[in-house]
């Protein structure tokens, strides 16, 4: 009869593992496209569309905050949702007031189809 040896897990070493090299810094290309991004967002060419943008929102905040009666916050997050197209729904315009949402909402979908002209054709150059 052949009788086996029971395998025992071999000792570990007890030797501090070595620290590594100093890896070299790498730029990666996705960094360098985010800052360029950035700096194209804040160009000349997209002073009148964020110019556009602040000066429909505000007057859509104060329209629908002096004829609405709501209140300030309600209004601003109604306009800007109204601007995005988005629409969520939880507050709806009455009267003259659902003309200037649709107007506003026409004025959104046009700027961020201006705004992504104007980007691409920055980010091309």
């Amino acid at each position: 009869m052949v009788t086996e040896e029971p395998i025992r897990p071999k000792p570990k070493e007890e030797h501090a593992p070595e620290p590594p090299a100093e890896l070299p810094v790498v730029r990666h290309q996705s960094v360098q496209m985010e800052r360029d991004y950035l700096r194209a967002l804040v160009g000349p060419e997209f002073r009148p569309i964020l110019g556009m943008v602040a000066i429909t929102v505000g007057t859509g905040t104060l329209f629908y905050r002096f004829v609405e009666g709501w209140s300030l916050v309600n209004a601003l997050y109604f306009s800007v949702v109204t601007l995005a197209t988005i629409g969520y729904g939880d507050f709806a315009p009455d009267g003259f007031a659902r003309i200037i949402a649709g107007t506003e909402g026409f004025m959104g979908v046009f700027m961020m189809s201006y705004f992504t002209v104007a980007f691409v054709r920055k980010i091309l150059r």
